[in-house]
């Protein structure tokens, strides 16, 4: 039988797995590399918990021959609850590799989405914990067709890998990480400027967008009348009815100010010019309108009611705050001319109105409801809304 040396794939992690550019080419690299050190594996697989509102963990999965398949755990999902229980029940507490028993009712090889590592001509399955230098645990799992499974030798050549790999692991888990919470907390767009380092205090720029300013109508009432917990529910299930219309064509989220969002279409000559963003951002409106209509609020049954503002012009994007504490956000006039018009939905009774300029630029025609004074600007502007709204 081949003798097996993994110090080749061992020093190719210590030195940063310099060649993968993402984690599923570490993987990839890393188990050609073991094959070729004379490790014979028939597939492989690495799970790393995240930090994600919305997924547990994501787990790369090798196969010799077919490359790597990324599969994702959202929370409270069967098979999330079912890994947990599996990595508690002894790969946690391990600092050595483990063989696993497939038939075993609390193998984590019984997940739906690990039963295709269960092929039948596979000999042995083994385990070893990944610890994170913040003593997290996370898990890969080995597997081989070997007759008679892995030698003492074989498996000593895994274990030889497993504290490099938690390393390089590790430090992609925290890449991914910052760019998951920025993109959570203040959108993509935002989140990959400062990523590229666009972090200093009144580092800004003017950009042309369409702006979306949005509040829900009756919250300081309702606020008084149900729970915090229901409140916070129904807050939740509104901005769902919101972002995803935005997120689809374009937008980009920057800030809930209670019951409130402000949101932003950047307009370049890859979009498709100022029409081509103003159609988008009016179809999001739409769509954010019905799913609105749709939504019952929680306690009494009564419809929610909110109001949006359209407009279209130039806003200083970037970073606004204290010394150490900042905002990656939009202001000027043209925001300022949203937030009044924003003002008006009420008044007027109608959901969805937008300033002369963002209704010149879209396709469909717009209704004028009026000229009015607007604090803070010295011209009246003329508002406009949709045809099929009727003001009361």
């Amino acid at each position: 039988m081949a003798t097996c040396d993994t110090r080749d794939a061992v020093r190719w992690l210590i030195d940063g797995a310099r060649t993968a550019q993402l984690p599923e080419d570490v993987l990839q690299q890393l188990c050609e590399r073991m094959v070729a050190c004379g490790v014979p594996l028939a597939g492989a697989s690495v799970f790393v918990q995240t930090l994600h509102p919305g997924l547990f963990g994501r787990c790369f999965l090798w196969r010799r021959g077919l490359g790597v398949l990324i599969i994702e755990f959202p929370y409270e999902s069967e098979e999330c609850i079912a890994l947990q229980r599996s990595v508690e029940a002894g790969i946690r507490a391990s600092d050595k590799v483990l063989t696993l028993e497939p038939d075993r009712e609390d193998s984590c090889l019984n997940i739906a989405k690990f039963r295709n590592l269960r092929a039948k001509d596979i000999t042995q399955f083994v385990a070893t914990p990944l610890v994170f230098s913040d003593g997290e645990v996370h898990l890969a799992i080995w597997s081989t067709r070997q007759s008679g499974g892995l030698t003492e030798e074989q498996t000593r050549g895994i274990e030889r890998i497993v504290a490099p790999l938690a390393r390089v692991a590790e430090v992609f888990a925290l890449r991914r990480r910052a760019a998951v919470l920025l993109d959570t907390y203040v959108g993509r767009t935002s989140g990959t400027r400062i990523l590229a380092g666009q972090i200093r205090r009144g580092q800004t720029e003017a950009i042309e967008a369409a702006i979306w300013l949005s509040d829900m109508r009756g919250f300081t009432e309702l606020a008084d009348r149900i729970p915090p917990q229901a409140l916070i529910e129904l807050l939740n299930r509104y901005f769902d009815c919101q972002v995803p219309a935005i997120l689809r064509r374009g937008g980009e989220v920057l800030k809930f100010m209670g019951d409130g969002m402000l949101a932003v279409f950047p307009i370049t000559e890859n979009d498709g010019g100022v029409k081509h963003v103003c159609n988008a951002a009016l179809a999001a409106a739409y769509e954010a309108r019905a799913e609105i209509a749709a939504l019952e609020r929680a306690g009494d049954g009564a419809p929610v009611r909110f109001g949006l503002a359209l407009h279209v012009g130039t806003v200083m994007y970037g970073n606004i705050g204290g010394a150490n504490r900042l905002d990656f956000t939009c202001i000027g006039p043209a925001v300022n001319l949203a937030a009044r018009v924003e003002k008006l939905t009420g008044r007027l009774g109608r959901s969805i109105l937008a300033s002369a300029a963002f209704a010149s630029a879209c396709d469909e025609p717009m209704v004028s409801v009026g000229e009015f004074e607007l604090a803070g600007f010295e011209q009246p502007e003329t508002v406009f809304g949709l045809s099929d709204e009727i003001g009361g």
